[in-house]
């Protein structure tokens, strides 16, 4: 009769090399652990950290700030008042001065300090900026006049030619050849620049109204004889024309 078979079982059968392994305990994982010494670096690196960010943060408040622009705008006021007075940018600097005002508006001795150092620059720029207007002004009418003669000068010289005068310019009063002692004369003087010169003077003509043209620019034809003093030129005139009214 034949022998039954051996059923298999979910157990296998260990080899001994594995039955020891089952048996040796397994290692348990180590844990990191730190000494005091190495988290101190940590420590310290976030305390520096701490320091920083508290100095900038002092740094940035709005009175430190002020200050530090208050410092920058004394700087270009002393630069602004080594400028040519014609040149110098005071009104731009009130504007800045005035901004900083109101930046610090408000109470606390801080906002005070810095707005009466501001009031006194801002006073004195205002003083400069009022000079240089002024000065500006005089050159805006130097220039005009300067202008003025030199078109009036251009005037003079072409209607000498065209009309061929014996002498054009503009007729005064006469204070040497007033009557009284010397003969009554009409001064008429050049119109060449801001110098006033004698050209010749005019001896009074029946007929001529030259009261009536005392201080206009004057055209005048007619004959020309020196003057005992040599010097002087003196017109007989034969016809005068008024070629610009005062």
């Amino acid at each position: 009769r034949p022998a039954p078979e051996e059923t298999e079982t979910a157990d296998e059968e260990q080899t001994p090399a594995q039955e020891e392994t089952t048996r040796r305990p397994q290692p348990t994982p180590e844990r990191e652990t730190r000494t005091p010494a190495q988290a101190e670096p940590a420590d310290d690196e976030q305390g520096t950290d701490g320091a920083e960010d508290a100095e900038d943060s002092e740094e940035e408040t709005p009175e430190n700030r002020a200050i530090n622009r208050l410092a920058e705008l004394d700087e270009a006021y002393r630069r602004v008042l080594q400028q040519p007075l014609l040149e110098a940018e005071f009104t731009d600097l009130i504007g800045e001065f005035e901004a900083l005002k109101a930046s610090v508006s408000g109470e606390g001795p801080l906002a005070e300090t810095v707005a009466a150092a501001a009031d006194i620059r801002i006073e004195l720029l205002q003083i400069r900026a009022e000079l240089q207007q002024v000065q500006r002004d005089l050159q805006g009418i130097e220039t005009d006049q300067a202008q003025a003669a030199q078109d009036l000068e251009r005037f003079v010289r072409q209607a000498q030619r065209s009309r061929e005068y014996t002498a054009v310019g503009r007729l005064l009063p006469s204070t040497i050849y007033s009557g009284a002692e010397l003969p009554r004369m009409y001064r008429l003087v050049s119109m060449e620049g801001n110098a006033i010169r004698t050209i010749a003077y005019v001896l009074p003509t029946e007929g001529l109204e030259l009261e009536g043209m005392v201080g206009s620019i004057v055209g005048v034809r007619g004959d020309s004889e020196v003057g005992r003093s040599e010097r002087v030129k003196i017109i007989r005139p034969v016809t005068a024309d008024v070629l610009r009214a005062n």
